[in-house]
C-alpha cells in the first residue's frame, strides 16, 4: 500500500499549482505526462493525490516554481506583526473605505448626469422631429424662443393703443 501524503504537502501543491497562473490544466497534465481527465480527477478529489503524482508535478515544474518562490512576498503570521504594522494596516483599511464611499458617490453622480443627458437628447430629438415634419409639410413655424418669434403676439387679435386723457390737475399746470 502507498504511503499516505501529508495534508501540508497537499496544501503546498495546491498553492504552487495556483501560482502557475499562465498554465491551464491541460498544459500542466501534458507536462506531467498524464491525461487531462486523469489530472482533473486528482485535482477535483476523485483520485487521492499520491506521492507519485506530486513527484511528476514537481519534476515537470520545479524550475518555474523555484523562480516563483524567490519572487513571492513572504507574509508574516499575525503574532509576528508589530504595532506599527497594525497601525499602517488600519490606516490602509480606512483609506479603502473612504475610496469605496467616494467611488459610490461618483457612480451616483454619473448616473444622474446620464439621466439628464438622456432627457436633453430626447428633447432635442423631439425638436428636430417637429422641424423636419414642419419642413416636409411646407409650414414655417418658428421654434419657441427663437429670434423669429420675438415680438409676435400669440393670439390672433392685436392690442389697440389707448391714449390716456390727462388728469385734471395737470391741465391747469400746463396752461399756466
Amino acid at each position: 500500500m502507498a504511503k499516505k501524503v501529508e495534508i501540508e504537502r497537499i496544501k503546498k501543491f495546491f498553492r504552487e499549482r495556483n501560482a502557475l497562473e499562465h498554465y491551464n490544466d491541460g498544459e500542466i497534465a501534458q507536462r506531467m505526462g498524464v491525461t487531462k481527465s486523469s489530472y482533473s480527477s486528482y485535482i477535483n478529489g476523485r483520485y487521492p493525490i499520491t506521492n507519485v503524482f506530486l513527484k511528476r508535478f514537481y519534476a515537470a515544474f520545479e524550475e518555474e516554481l523555484k523562480t516563483i518562490r524567490e519572487t513571492m512576498p513572504v507574509y508574516l503570521k499575525p503574532d509576528e506583526i508589530t504595532p506599527e504594522e497594525v497601525k499602517k494596516i488600519r490606516e490602509l483599511e480606512r483609506r479603502v473605505n473612504k475610496l469605496s464611499e467616494s467611488h459610490e458617490l461618483i457612480i451616483m453622480d454619473i448616473r444622474r448626469l446620464e439621466e439628464r443627458l438622456g432627457h436633453l437628447i430626447e428633447a432635442a430629438f423631439e425638436k428636430m422631429e417637429t422641424l423636419v415634419t414642419q419642413a416636409a409639410t411646407g409650414r414655417k413655424s418658428p421654434v419657441p424662443g427663437s429670434a423669429d418669434e420675438k415680438g409676435k403676439k400669440k393670439s390672433g387679435t392685436t392690442k389697440k393703443t389707448v391714449k390716456k386723457k390727462p388728469s385734471k390737475g395737470t391741465d391747469e399746470k400746463e396752461k399756466s
